[in-house]
C-alpha cells in the first residue's frame, strides 16, 4: 500500500474554497525551468479549478479540484502551509521546498522518496503506479476565457461566448428559437455553465451517455426525445474538449437500439434508427479527425452498420465506401483498415451476403487472405462463414486444412477450393 505524502489521511473531501492554505497554489506553472506555462490554478466562482493551455491559448473548459483534509496533530501532522488538492487522475500538492514525497520506482514495484525542488508537485496515479512531476511557478501569462454568464433571451447563441476548443456553437440562433417551448423552459432554468454546455454540444454528449447507461425504459425514451430535438436543431455532440463526437455517439446509439437476435424491429426502434442514419451518419467528420486516440470509433460504428437490415446497411456502407471510409487505415503502424476490423462482426452472427461482399471488397487483401479469419471460422465450425470467405477468394493453407480434419463438411469445401 502506498504511504501518502506526510502520511496524509483523506478524512473528508471538501470543495477547495477561499481562505485555505491551497490559495498558495493559485498561479501559472510550467513543466520545466525556462518553459512557458501549461497549467493555471485559479478560482472560478469561488472554487479552485485547473486550466490547461494548448497552442498558446488557455482552454475554455476547467477541471475541478477538492481539498483533502490533512492531519493537524501527532507525528503525522502536516507541515505549515501544506495543501493537497484532489484533481482528476491524481493530486496537486503544495509543500515546503526540500520536503519528501513518494513515487513508485521505474519498475513500478516499490516506492522511493524524492524531495521537492520547487514546492509544487503533481502526482499522477494509475492503479499502483504513482508518478511525480515538479511544477515551476512562472509569471501569469495571458487571460483566461471569460466565465459564462446567464443567457439573455434572443441572444442565447451569441452570448454563449467561446465553446470548449475555442470554437463557436454549432447551433444557430434560428435553430435555437425553433426548438419546442419545453426546451426553452429547460434551458432558462440552467445555470450559466450548463447553458454553455447546452449550446456547445457537451449537454448532448451527456444526454446520450446518461441514457445509454440506464435500464429504465422511460429514461431511455427521454434520451431519444431530447436527442431528436437537439439533432433537428443542428446540434453536434461534442466532448469536454470540444471535439466532434458523432462517430462515437452514432455507434453507441445503433448498438443500444439493436433489437434482440431474431426479434422484429419495432416502430420505435425504426424511428430511432432513422434519426441516427439521417442526422448523424451523413454528417460524420473525416475519419482523420479521430487521429488523437479515438481511431477505433470508426470501426466500431461500421461494425454496427453491418448489422442493420440489409437495405439500410447497403445504403449506408455504400456512402461510406464512396468517401473512402472503409479503406481508411486505422493506425499508421499496422495495415488494418476499417473494413478489416468489421469483418469478424459481419461473420458472426452472419450478416446478409451482399453486405459481406461489399465489406470484403474494401478489405486489405493481406488481412483478408491471412489464416486468422478463415481458421477462426473453421475452428468454430461455422460453415456459412467458411463459404463466404472462400467466395471472397480466400485460399486455405495447410494449417487450415489440418484444423478442419474433424469437420467433414468444412473440409470438403476447403479441398474443393484448394483444388480450384
Amino acid at each position: 500500500m502506498r504511504t501518502s505524502l506526510f502520511c496524509l489521511l483523506l478524512l473528508a473531501s471538501l470543495s477547495a474554497r477561499a481562505g485555505t492554505a491551497c490559495d498558495a497554489l493559485l498561479g501559472d506553472y510550467a513543466p520545466a525551468a525556462g518553459k512557458p506555462a501549461t497549467l493555471r490554478v485559479e478560482k472560478v466562482g469561488g472554487e479552485i479549478v485547473l486550466r490547461a493551455r494548448d497552442a498558446g491559448q488557455w482552454r475554455v473548459e476547467t477541471a475541478p479540484t477538492h481539498e483533502a483534509e490533512l492531519e493537524t496533530e501527532g507525528p503525522d501532522k502536516a507541515p505549515p502551509g501544506a495543501c493537497v488538492l484532489d484533481v482528476p487522475g491524481g493530486e496537486l500538492i503544495k509543500l515546503p521546498i526540500g520536503a519528501p514525497y513518494q513515487v513508485t520506482s521505474l519498475a513500478g514495484r516499490n516506492f522511493e522518496t524524492k524531495h521537492s525542488t520547487t514546492g509544487v508537485v503533481m502526482l499522477a496515479m494509475q492503479g499502483f503506479q504513482v508518478n511525480g512531476m515538479e511544477l515551476y511557478p512562472v509569471a501569469r501569462s495571458g487571460d483566461s476565457p471569460p466565465e459564462p454568464v446567464k443567457a439573455v433571451a434572443g441572444r442565447e447563441i451569441a452570448g454563449a461566448g467561446p465553446c470548449p476548443g475555442h470554437r463557436p456553437p454549432d447551433m444557430s440562433q434560428a435553430d435555437f428559437d425553433a426548438m419546442p417551448e419545453p426546451a426553452h423552459t429547460y434551458f432558462a432554468e440552467l445555470d450559466p455553465l450548463r447553458q454553455r454546455a447546452f449550446v456547445c454540444g457537451q449537454a448532448l454528449d451527456e444526454i446520450v451517455g446518461d441514457g445509454l447507461t440506464s435500464n429504465d425504459v422511460e429514461e431511455v425514451d427521454t434520451m431519444w426525445r431530447r436527442l431528436g430535438v437537439l439533432l433537428r436543431a443542428h446540434q453536434v455532440p461534442r466532448d469536454e474538449l470540444g471535439r466532434d463526437d458523432r462517430w462515437r455517439v452514432a455507434g453507441q446509439l445503433l448498438r443500444q437500439n439493436r433489437p434482440d437476435a431474431g426479434a422484429q424491429t419495432s416502430p420505435d426502434r425504426a424511428r430511432r434508427q432513422a434519426l441516427v442514419l439521417d442526422a448523424l451518419v451523413p454528417n460524420l467528420p473525416p475519419p482523420d479527425t479521430l487521429r488523437d486516440g479515438r481511431e477505433e470509433q470508426a470501426s466500431d460504428l461500421v461494425a454496427e452498420i453491418v448489422k442493420l437490415p440489409e437495405p439500410d446497411a447497403l445504403a449506408v456502407l455504400g456512402k461510406l465506401q464512396a468517401r473512402g471510409v472503409l479503406r481508411w487505415q486505422i493506425h499508421d503502424n499496422n495495415p488494418y483498415r476499417v473494413a478489416d476490423v468489421a469483418l469478424p462482426d459481419a461473420l458472426n452472427p452472419p450478416v446478409a451476403a451482399s453486405v459481406f461482399v461489399l465489406l470484403a471488397k474494401d478489405a486489405n487483401p493481406d488481412v483478408l487472405h491471412d489464416d486468422a479469419l478463415l481458421d477462426g471460422e473453421v475452428t468454430a465450425r461455422r460453415v456459412d462463414g467458411v463459404q463466404r470467405l472462400l467466395d471472397a477468394g480466400v485460399k486455405p493453407s495447410a494449417k487450415v486444412l489440418a484444423d478442419a480434419a474433424d469437420t467433414p463438411e468444412i473440409l470438403r469445401l476447403l479441398k474443393a477450393s484448394a483444388a480450384r
